[in-house]
C-alpha cells in the first residue's frame, strides 16, 4: 500500500472529479466511528444538486456473481438538493453496509429493490447500478493504494416499472431507453420511463 491512506485517496479522487467535500458522516450518534463514511458534495453534478459518496466500502473485496476476480467499489448517489433527499445519506449508508456484509459485488445494470418509496415522494423504489455518466469519465476508477483500482459506481433511483424493464429486457435495453427519453434522473419526483 502507498503511504497515503486509501480513504484519503478516495476523498481526494472525489474532490478532483466531482467537487469539494463540505460534510461527512463518519460517526454514529454515540461518537463511534462508522465502518463506511458518507461524504456530501454540493452543486454536483450541477448547481442545485447534491452528491453523496461512500468512503470505506472498498476495504472489502467483493465477488461478482458471474465469476471472475473480486474487486473493490465505492458508491455515489445524486439528486436535486430538496428536503426529500435528506433520506439519501441513510439509504446510501444502508446499501453500502448490505453490500459489504454480503460480499457480493453488484454489477452494471443490477437492480436493488423494490424497497418502497425511497424518498417519501414520487415513484422511485429501487436502485440501479450504473457508470457515473453525469461526471467526468476519470471518476469511474480510483487508485487508492490497493493492488487494484476501485470502481466508483453511480446508484440511480428508479421506479418499479423501470426495474421490471431491466429485469425482463436487460440493462442495455434500459440504458437505450434512458438515452432516448433522457429523463432528469436527479429529480426524485420524475415520472417512470415508458418502454
Amino acid at each position: 500500500m502507498s503511504a497515503k491512506s486509501p480513504n484519503l485517496a478516495i476523498m481526494q479522487h472525489y474532490e478532483r472529479h466531482v467537487g469539494a467535500v463540505t460534510a461527512g458522516w463518519i460517526a454514529d450518534s454515540s461518537g463511534e466511528d462508522l465502518p463506511i463514511h458518507v461524504l456530501q458534495i454540493p452543486d454536483a453534478p450541477e448547481k442545485g444538486a447534491r452528491t453523496l459518496a461512500t468512503v470505506g466500502l472498498s476495504k472489502t473485496i467483493l465477488s461478482p456473481r458471474v465469476g471472475g476476480r473480486g474487486f473493490r467499489m465505492e458508491l455515489m448517489l445524486s439528486a436535486y438538493d430538496t428536503e426529500h433527499f435528506t433520506h439519501g445519506r441513510g439509504l446510501l449508508y444502508k446499501l453500502a453496509m448490505e453490500i459489504s456484509a454480503s460480499g457480493d459485488a453488484p454489477l452494471r445494470g443490477d437492480v436493488y429493490g423494490p424497497l418502497g418509496r425511497l424518498f417519501g415522494v414520487g415513484s422511485l423504489t429501487s436502485f440501479y447500478f450504473a457508470t457515473p455518466a453525469y461526471f467526468p469519465s476519470e471518476l469511474a476508477a480510483c487508485d487508492a493504494g490497493y493492488d487494484e483500482r476501485i470502481a466508483v459506481v453511480w446508484v440511480v433511483p428508479i421506479a418499479e416499472q423501470e426495474a421490471a424493464i431491466v429485469r425482463s429486457r436487460g440493462w442495455t435495453y434500459f440504458e437505450d431507453i434512458l438515452a432516448a427519453q433522457d429523463p432528469d434522473v436527479l429529480d426524485l419526483e420524475r415520472p417512470s420511463l415508458q418502454s
